[in-house]
């Protein structure tokens, strides 16, 4: 302070200093016009404000990020991408559970023999893409069932990534002719898709529409006398009602509706007591139970006419010199 006592400042040349504040003037909004005008805004505005202040804190980042993933999830499915990947690695979830280590990593197929595992797999729909939890048992062997080769499958998991699959398949029981295919057949006269007749030709031939259904029909009845199975060579169903048997000399042996194992019989005693494989003869007809009606071949029809020509000149001959 100074003699006076006034309180001395230092002076710098500086205006002393101040606070400022900027004052901007706004004109009134729509809204606040309008709220003036309305006052049931004022109070939609004071309740949405309550509102809001209960939300969670963060649901506007959860909300903006799930109409993001969705508007990425929809441009995906529209894109095809979804089904690329579905193609590549299954379903989403069957991926991730595979990542997680229960995918199907190993099957194990016992008890083929004509099979080959490929077609196993196949039939079965197990693939790269499948996960263990998600392979129901029972729709595989249902699968496995439906080929005409598999006569009992059965199916087992073994967690975490394998599974095991039994199969006993069916004998091919007999060849099956019909419109120049010829396709192995199983015993109720399933064709079975996938064997051909190659390295099957010692198993019994049958030709003709439904001769597949009735095949064990014709086996019996070529095995009825055991002589005389070794020269049929394959059975013909007619009209599919009947058989016609060929023989291995080419001999057509016509069996009758009503009792074929009889004409069976008969032919086996013709073989034996009259040599008929040995004749020249085209077809053989026993249908008719008391009455054997043949063929000849044309040599052997030309030759009987001949002779038959002969002996009516011998008989007119030996009748002019009577007279």
């Amino acid at each position: 302070m100074d003699g006076r006592r006034r309180v001395l400042r230092t002076v710098n040349g500086k205006a002393p200093a101040f606070h400022q504040r900027s004052v901007v003037q706004k004109s009134p909004s729509l809204f606040r016009i309008l709220k003036n005008k309305f006052p049931v805004l004022g109070r939609l505005e004071v309740g949405f404000g309550r509102f809001t202040r209960r939300l969670p804190v963060g649901l506007g980042a959860i909300a903006t990020i799930s109409f993001f993933a969705a508007s990425i999830a929809f441009g995906l499915v529209r894109g095809g991408y979804v089904d690329g990947f579905s193609s590549l690695y299954g379903s989403p979830i069957t991926a991730m559970t595979r990542v997680a280590g229960l995918g199907v990593e190993r099957v194990t197929i016992s008890g083929l023999y004509r099979l080959n595992e490929k077609d196993v797999l196949h039939a079965a729909g197990i693939g790269m893409t499948s996960a263990l939890p998600f392979v129901d048992v029972e729709t595989v062997r249902a699968n496995l069932m439906r080929l005409p080769i598999v006569k009992e499958a059965s199916v087992r998991k073994m967690y975490p990534d394998q599974m095991l699959i039994v199969i006993e398949e069916r004998d091919p029981y007999a060849l099956w002719q019909l419109n120049g295919e010829i396709s192995a057949i199983a015993a109720d006269g399933r064709v079975m898709e996938g064997l051909h007749e190659n390295g099957l030709t010692s198993l019994p031939l049958v030709a003709g529409a439904g001769a597949a259904e009735h095949v064990q029909e014709f086996v019996a009845l070529s095995q009825l006398v055991p002589e005389l199975t070794p020269h049929i060579r394959a059975g013909i169903y007619v009209g599919q009602r009947r058989w016609t048997l060929t023989m291995t000399n080419g001999l057509e042996v016509m069996l009758p509706e009503v009792e074929p194992a009889r004409a069976v019989q008969h032919l086996a005693s013709l073989v034996r007591d009259s040599r008929v494989l040995e004749k020249d003869i085209v077809t053989l007809d026993l249908r008719e139970p008391h009455r054997v009606t043949v063929r000849l071949t044309e040599n052997a029809a030309a030759l009987r006419e001949e002779m038959l020509k002969e002996r009516a000149k011998a008989a007119a001959k030996d009748k002019g010199g009577l007279t």
